[in-house]
């Protein structure tokens, strides 16, 4: 690509660029330079008037063949049109080098200095916070409070930092679609699938540190039970940003209306109150922090092996110490143990209503401009 004064005046194969010129003033002499032949021409060499710079003219007919080249009616591509022969590659090669790419860069901004202090911080007040708190029912609350914050982090971190990253994104991925570059279903699927596992190291170390020194629960299935839970829970809470970024062109409208959405899934989570007014109740169905804190309450409090103390509180009677984890998951938190199906299933109707959601925001709503 050549320019003159921030104009363009040749953008093509470096080998035909002296034959280009040549059709528009004198040709390149012999055995000359052709890099100081082009820049004579856009620099120093006059019109045939012999006073008008020769590079207006070039301006000119640049633009006079690009306007010759946008008359051609050029017919969009769909980005899902079912023919393969319209696209360069098969889906999943468009999906893995479009999922290597995603995680590539996840990665790059995972690993910065912000994120890593972010997610070391958080770990070092839970601990702090939650330290080796003992089998009593004085701590029946507490153990629900480090299971709803752990919910709500591992939702509303994945939900900005998507929101955050598509957004700057948008312009790359508005290019590639405008020129079919790929199909938007292997963009969005391989968009999620690619940066989860990244997310996967964070759930890993936090669930390693926190869940044995705040002394939470003894069981080792739980503890791996719970780590899946995150790991759902933050494939949710990135379907979500995923979902916003793409509705939303405005990165502060956005961002707003994600954070307003959160904080309505985090009141009515179920830890807060419990007690919601009739007329709102349904609201708790739309919150993805709702089902899976009943379901993190179920996996931590399932176990007979679980029991607990009589403290201060006095909740029990005497003669029903120590109590079981169920009778404290019923009595205590209100929650059926049977529920656990009903919330896995509502987890992940989240992640594929998210997906979907953002799939046909990009495909209907904001096509790439062409």
């Amino acid at each position: 690509m050549l320019l003159a004064d921030g104009n363009v005046v040749y953008n093509g194969p470096a080998d035909t660029a002296v034959d280009y010129f040549a059709n528009l003033t004198d040709p390149c002499p012999s055995r000359y330079n052709p890099a100081d032949y082009l820049l004579e021409l856009l620099v120093e060499r006059k019109d045939k008037d012999g006073e008008t710079p020769l590079k207006l003219r070039l301006i000119e007919e640049y633009k006079k063949t690009e306007e010759k080249c946008a008359a051609v009616p050029i017919p969009a591509r769909e980005d899902d049109d079912e023919n393969d022969s319209k696209w360069p590659a098969s889906w999943l090669e468009q999906a893995f080098v479009l999922g290597r790419r995603s995680m590539q860069f996840k990665f790059d901004r995972a690993v910065s200095f912000l994120p890593i202090c972010q997610s070391i911080g958080m770990i070092l007040i839970c601990m702090v916070v939650w330290f080796d708190m003992s089998f009593s029912e004085d701590t029946l609350r507490d153990r629900a409070g480090l299971l709803f914050f752990s919910v709500v982090w591992f939702s509303v971190f994945p939900m900005t930092s998507t929101v955050l990253a598509f957004c700057s994104d948008r312009q790359v991925l508005e290019k590639e679609r405008a020129v079919g570059s790929y199909r938007l279903s292997a963009y969005v699927l391989s968009r999620m699938a690619a940066e989860n596992p990244v997310d996967v190291i964070f759930v890993t170390l936090f669930c390693t540190v926190v869940y044995w020194t705040s002394n939470l629960s003894d069981s080792v299935g739980s503890f791996f039970a719970l780590w899946t839970l995150f790991i759902f829970v933050s494939m949710a809470g990135q379907a979500a940003g995923q979902c916003f970024g793409s509705t939303f062109l405005d990165l502060q409208r956005a961002m707003t209306l994600t954070l307003v959405y959160f904080l309505f899934c985090m009141l009515i989570g179920g830890y807060y109150t419990q007690d919601i007014p009739d007329w709102i109740s349904w609201g708790k169905y739309l919150s993805p922090v709702y089902f899976a804190f009943d379901l993190a309450l179920i996996i931590v409090f399932h176990d007979d092996d679980l029991e607990f103390y009589r403290g201060q509180m006095g909740y029990w009677n005497r003669n029903q110490y120590p109590v079981s984890g169920k009778l404290v998951l019923k009595d205590f938190f209100g929650v059926d143990k049977d529920d656990f199906v009903t919330d896995i299933i509502a987890i992940g109707l989240f992640i594929f209503g998210f997906t979907f959601l953002g799939y046909l925001s990009l495909r209907f709503l904001n096509r790439p401009k062409t």
